[in-house]
């Protein structure tokens, strides 16, 4: 797709059509590099995205772990 540069201020823009942005899954924060003369574009992602999706809130909830028959006591020192 060829395109051009729109004066921003003392920078230039590009237009990103939204099919484009879409598909990369890229929202309002992106990162940008040169890499081999080239401007690279990269959608960034919330670190540790999805790692635990079903985590435990409440407290409550983990009172009903069934702690191990043979697990010996803690003894803290």
């Amino acid at each position: 797709m060829k395109t051009t540069l729109r004066r921003i201020g003392n920078s230039r823009g590009v237009l990103i059509p939204a099919s484009f942005l879409k598909e990369c899954n890229m929202t309002d924060t992106v990162e940008i590099d040169i890499v081999d003369n080239r401007i690279v574009i990269t959608a960034v992602s919330a670190p540790r995205q999805g790692w635990f999706p079903t985590a435990v809130n409440d407290a409550s909830e983990l009172e009903s772990i069934r702690i191990d028959d043979d697990a010996p006591e803690w003894e803290w020192e």
